[in-house]
């Protein structure tokens, strides 16, 4: 692993203790994951990939434990659970941060891990 990531890993790790990395996969895992208002679930379990072209690329789409719905109990709009996702017993939002993904040095002056979560943050927030 390389010293960005792992510093990157770190920043996480302040407002996400549960963060683990799994190298071989390329994969961050965040148990406990707190699920703003709105949802079936207080806290999931969040993961998502790395791309090899990290950290010029902007990891694509997360993953959450199967079962998560809308407050109301509807499935929530760009997510798939039947086959959709290659962690078995998840369930896959396929989703993109918007605008342009920026890279930079230091890593606090442009995109990184913990704005990638703030992306996926606000898609949640965002309900259906």
């Amino acid at each position: 692993m390389d010293e960005r990531l792992r510093n990157e890993l770190e920043m996480l790790k302040q407002s996400y203790p549960g963060v683990q990395y799994d190298e071989r996969q390329r994969r961050v895992t965040i148990a406990g994951f707190p699920m703003p208002p709105g949802w079936n679930r207080a806290t999931t379990t969040l993961v998502f990939s790395l791309p090899v072209t990290y950290p010029e690329t902007s990891p694509d789409n997360f993953y959450v434990e199967t079962g998560l719905r809308l407050a109301s109990g509807e499935k929530p709009d760009n997510y798939t659970e039947d086959g959709g996702s290659p962690i078995p017993g998840y369930g896959v939002f396929s989703w993109h941060p918007k605008g342009a993904w920026r890279c930079a040095t230091p890593i606090e002056a442009g995109d990184n891990l913990v704005t990638f979560v703030r992306h996926i943050l606000w898609r949640l927030r965002a309900g259906k």
